[in-house]
Parts: C-alpha cells; structure tokens; sequence
C-alpha cells in the first residue's frame, strides 16, 4: 500500500515533535540536490588489527578508521553486515542502521537505514569519544539517498526520484 507524501510527511513530523524538533521540508531541483556533495572522509585501514574480530561469537570484518573519527573503528558484522562502530578506549560498540554519510564535519554523520522494521534517518554527533543520537526520524517513504547533513538540515531522494530538503527546528 502506498502512502501519500502529506500523510507520511505527517506521521514523521508527528514523531519528531515528541523529540522537541519542528521538521519542514520542500521538494528541490536536481541541481540543487546535485551540487551538494557529501563530504565522506578517507576510511583509512586500520594498522595493527586483524582483518576480522570475534566478539560474544559474533564475527566482525574491521573496515578501518574515518579520518577525523579516529577513536572509533569501523566494522561490519559477518554474515549480516551490519555496520558497527566500535570506541576503541571502552571497547563498547554502536550498531548503525547504514552506512555512514558525513557531514563537512566528520564527528557529525547520519545513517539511512533501510531494512523493513529500521526505515529510518538518525543524525549522530560524536562527543567526548561517544556517538549521540541528535536526531531519530522514522520513514513512511522510500528514501534511497541522503546527502548534505547539518545540524539543522538534510536532503533526501525518493525511489521514485523525488528530492526534498528538510529543516529541522529545535524547541
């Protein structure tokens, strides 16, 4: 079943309020959309660690270091590829609905997650060497693609192709 925009835009703003932020969003042109890049970091190998972990059974493939998020390491569990990233002063791990999409400023980065129970955006800060959650959205559409993340806006593009920016608006 499908659900219209203004129902789905809705239901998420509804979920966003409870967080204390107003979200408004607008369809865009391709090339706004397009001339905003993404600003990914180097993902650099990770020196002086196996290729794979076993962590409580669970066999992880470590990917490497983000430029800019040293004190964590990227890693993706084998065989259901989840991605991971693990503090690596307290050894506690954060699971990720995604991959990593960066702001300009690499400690700031959201996820799309995109299996069915986890359609979701989550914007992460890293402070103090911990990842917080500044901001959680669930999706009643299907968003293949974000890019420009702030602390008060993203960009998102449609399956169907449809480009939006949200704003988003702390109270």
């Amino acid at each position: 079943m499908r659900i219209s925009f203004s129902l789905w835009f809705l239901l998420t703003a509804a979920i966003a309020s409870a967080q204390g932020i107003d979200v408004n969003s607008a369809e865009i042109a391709k090339e706004e959309y397009e001339n905003c890049k993404t600003a990914q970091p180097t993902l650099l190998k990770a020196e002086g660690w196996k290729e794979t972990l076993v962590f409580d059974k669970i066999k992880f493939e470590v990917l490497g270091t983000f430029q800019g998020l040293d004190s964590f390491m990227f890693m993706r569990s084998i065989p259901d590829s989840f991605y991971y990233l693990m503090n690596k002063s307290t050894g506690y791990f954060d699971r990720l609905p995604g991959y990593p999409i960066f702001s300009s400023n690499p400690k700031l980065f959201a996820c799309l997650g995109d299996l069915p129970r986890e359609r979701e955006i989550i914007i992460f800060e890293a402070i103090d060497n911990k990842l917080a959650v500044i901001f959680r959205w669930s999706l009643f559409k299907e968003v293949n693609e974000i890019r420009c993340i702030s602390y008060n806006s993203f960009m998102a593009k449609e399956t169907s192709g449809k480009l939006w920016r949200f704003v988003l608006k702390r109270h």
